[in-house]
């Protein structure tokens, strides 16, 4: 997997999903939440369900999908749920999807 360093968080990507389940238990977050929109929810998560099947405990956020969402309800909406889910400062959150879910995430996530 490759990481780079912005403001002293860790942006993992890759372009495979094998090394994916060993990265998270390998790692020591308190939880792991990922964020869908509908269309990454029906069509991407399954995938990534069968990435990591020795991981069964997370949370899902589905949001609306669209370039109208960005914005900081979204945002605020995100951070409600995070919290409701308990996150803090160790949580990962996995972005699945572009655009929309990609660039509010990371938003969201980083200003938690």
């Amino acid at each position: 997997m490759k990481k780079i360093n912005s403001l002293g968080y860790d942006v993992v990507f890759d372009n495979e999903l094998n090394e994916l389940q060993s990265f998270l238990i390998d790692h020591d977050y308190s939880q792991l939440l990922i964020l869908v929109d509908r269309n990454t929810n029906d069509h991407c998560l399954p995938v990534i369900q069968a990435a990591i099947p020795d991981i069964v405990d997370y949370d899902i956020i589905e949001v609306d999908p669209g370039e109208e969402n960005k914005n900081i309800d979204f945002c605020i909406g995100v951070w409600k749920t995070m919290l409701d889910f308990g996150a803090d400062r160790k949580a990962l959150m996995m972005n699945l999807g572009g655009g929309v879910v990609t660039d509010m995430g990371g938003f969201a996530a980083l200003n938690l």
